[in-house]
């Protein structure tokens, strides 16, 4: 958020304002499938079954707002699919890696991982969730570059990023690019400097501004 505009950081991170009520009850459904998706990964095999699986998500479902949201049946309907996803998705042989820690010249970013499996010959396999269609730019996620080099300094530089999407079955990879990952990770180390300074100075922009919820709060907006 920082890098698309330090003032809108400002106003949900530091001032901790409240966005509109229907970008809150997607970052309910997205914590909820987050949430379920680390559950199932952190299953044992042998508990690991459709019926376990659909009762632990209506458990989870329960314990959210979502049922009664206006979008209830939206959200629904892409839940099913994902925890039928979740139930014919193979286990890895491997240890599971839930965090890691990306240092940096002027901060460390702590990470939690979606899905990182060191498997037995000592490389570390990584795949980034996304609850939507694949897009190709999504290989070039700036949080990727940061989350490969966070697992190369802590397991070395066995490791392989893919995106995965629970929605259609897709897992695609994102190959490491040498010139502009370290680009990308310096841009979330000047993030972490201005922060530091704090330093929130809005950043206009037509297409941010017109869906940017403190739109209304910001004096450049």
């Amino acid at each position: 958020t920082y890098m698309t505009c330090p003032r809108q950081y400002q106003y949900g991170h530091v001032l901790n304002i409240t966005g509109n009520p229907t970008e809150s009850e997607y970052l309910e459904f997205h914590k909820l499938l987050n949430s379920f998706g680390t559950w199932v990964q952190e299953l044992d095999p042998a508990n690991k079954t459709p019926e376990n699986i659909q009762q632990q998500f209506e458990t989870m479902w329960s314990e959210t707002v979502l049922e009664e949201s206006s979008l209830s049946p939206i959200f629904r309907e892409k839940a099913e699919t994902i925890v039928d996803y979740f139930v014919r998705k193979p286990q890895v042989d491997g240890t599971l890696i839930t965090s890691a820690i990306a240092h940096l010249e002027n901060g460390d970013i702590y990470i939690r991982l979606d899905d990182a499996v060191k498997t037995p010959d000592d490389s570390v396999t990584f795949c980034r969730r996304r609850y939507m269609p694949y897009k190709n730019d999504h290989k070039n996620d700036p949080k990727l570059a940061v989350i490969r080099l966070a697992l190369k300094q802590q397991f070395g530089d066995k490791v392989k990023i893919s995106n995965e999407y629970p929605i259609t079955g897709e897992v695609v990879e994102a190959p490491e690019s040498k010139s502009w990952e370290p680009k990308r990770v310096q841009k979330y180390d000047s993030a972490i400097a201005g922060i530091k300074a704090r330093e929130f100075p809005a950043a206009p922009n037509e297409s941010n501004c017109s869906q940017c919820p403190y739109q209304f709060l910001c004096p450049e907006g």
